[in-house]
């Protein structure tokens, strides 16, 4: 399963507010595709 690992490009933070941080990261993913991911 190691070969499953994706490397962050990017990270950005879209949303600040008083509870709540929002980031979206622009990731690599083992097939060399790229992706976004939301946290």
């Amino acid at each position: 399963m190691s070969d499953l690992k994706e490397t962050k490009i990017s990270s950005e933070k879209v949303f600040s507010g008083r509870y709540l941080d929002l980031y979206l990261d622009k990731v690599k993913l083992p097939n060399g595709k790229t992706s976004t991911r939301e946290w």
